[in-house]
């Protein structure tokens, strides 16, 4: 099998799995990937793992799919890498967690985006590495220029006390308010709070809006 069918055979099976595709379909599409799979090809080895690892098209095999991923993940497959990272340190007894950060790491450094806020966990937490908030906020900045809502929310906090960051009021609200129009319900409580206080522009009808949309995850907020 030459990468040109190798190619067509993936497309086929990701339209397949992508159009809600019927149980003897997803058989089908399983089916494809496994061909071009087993042929060498890493694009084929990661939609197959990702089958395995939800169980589409056959029974669900975190183990296997971890394995797929490894070798799509050296065959230069990106989204491959940062699912193994995922497992390497989600996965109850797959645990790795200095491998998870090397495989998060490489994918940040090939600017996948959705490596960046993991990383800035990995820094702030210190998982699989030393923490280092300088580092987290870097990696959560560009996450929120990747458009990460949750990400902008750590930035913001992070400018608001000052660590691995000058202390920043106007930055920690600007960061809030764009955090709090993605929905995210605690940013949102720090925009009502903000204009409840008259830190930011607007009056208390203003705030009590923005409480309103996150009082039902928000106790403080009701």
């Amino acid at each position: 099998m030459d990468e040109s069918q190798a190619r067509e055979l993936c497309n086929r099976a990701a339209a397949i799995v992508g159009n809600g595709c019927t149980p003897e379909q997803a058989v089908e599409a399983a089916g494809m990937f496994r061909m071009a799979a087993d042929a060498g090809f890493p694009d084929a080895q990661f939609g197959l793992a990702e089958m395995m690892f939800n169980g589409i098209g056959m029974e669900r095999d975190i183990a296997g799919a971890k394995d797929l991923y490894q070798k799509a993940a050296d065959g230069g497959n990106i989204p491959a890498l940062f699912r193994l990272g995922g497992i390497l340190s989600e996965v109850e007894g797959m645990e790795d967690l200095p491998k998870a950060f090397s495989c998060m790491r490489r994918c940040g450094e090939a600017r996948f985006p959705p490596a960046f806020g993991v990383l800035g966990d990995m820094f702030y937490y210190g998982v699989g590495t030393k923490a280092d908030p300088k580092e987290a906020i870097n990696w959560y900045r560009l996450a929120s220029a990747a458009g990460d809502a949750g990400s902008m929310f750590k930035v913001g906090c992070m400018c608001r006390s000052g660590i691995g960051t000058e202390k920043d009021d106007d930055a920690a609200d600007a960061m809030f308010m764009v955090s709090a129009q993605a929905g995210i319900p605690e940013a949102q409580f720090e925009v009502g709070y903000a204009m409840y206080s008259g830190r930011m522009g607007g009056d208390k009808s203003d705030a009590a809006k923005w409480y309103s949309k996150c009082a039902d995850r928000i106790p403080t907020a009701k």
